[in-house]
């Protein structure tokens, strides 16, 4: 993700996270202890979300990180392998996804942070979350799975396509229009041979 100031946060394999500046040259560096595979975010209030596949997420403070030492403001253990980028509404909540198939709504209250409401589809989510113009989250599976979600945690409706799985993060276009790209798991007929 990028700052104001064209500055690129970035996260590795080898769970190094890092900011440099336009001419790659090191701002900061902390070792979040694992893998990176999702990219950070920055709310309106300037704090930087990262989420790593061992499940934690860790909130910095951009306005007040001390570049010699970094420190994250709070720490969240999910307990889930996370491979999503996070998402954030207008009020400053954040929305993850976790590989075990919840949805997590995100409280930041400075220094701490709660889970305010989980949503269990017990299917697996690589994808990012994303947000409506009303607030409402869609989250997709890897069994094809689509969700909408409100911003209270209830499920507003399901779309389940079958034989199908959904890997990346659906778009919405200029009028709403949702869109998901889907891969073709295929069927096979009662000898065993695929029928696609």
């Amino acid at each position: 993700t990028l700052d104001s100031d064209g500055n690129l946060y970035l996260g590795t394999n080898n769970g190094i996270f890092q900011a440099v500046t336009q001419n790659n040259e090191n701002i900061w560096s902390y070792n979040c202890g694992s893998p990176i595979y999702s990219s950070a975010l920055i709310t309106q209030n300037n704090r930087l979300i990262i989420c790593t596949y061992d499940g934690r997420i860790i909130c910095f403070n951009l306005n007040t990180i001390n570049y010699e030492t970094p420190s994250f403001e709070w720490l969240l253990p999910t307990g889930s392998p996370i491979k999503a980028s996070p998402a954030v509404d207008n009020m400053g909540f954040i929305y993850v996804t976790t590989m075990d198939g919840k949805l997590l709504k995100i409280n930041d209250q400075g220094t701490s942070s709660e889970i305010d409401w989980q949503v269990n589809t017990q299917q697996e989510i690589e994808a990012s979350p994303i947000l409506d113009g009303n607030g409402n989250i869609i989250i997709v599976s890897t069994d094809g799975e689509i969700n909408k979600i409100s911003p209270d945690g209830v499920i507003i409706w399901t779309n389940i396509n079958e034989n199908y799985q959904i890997i990346g993060t659906p778009a919405f276009d200029d009028n709403n229009n949702l869109f998901v790209a889907v891969i073709s798991t295929g069927s096979t007929d009662s000898t065993g041979t695929d029928s696609t």
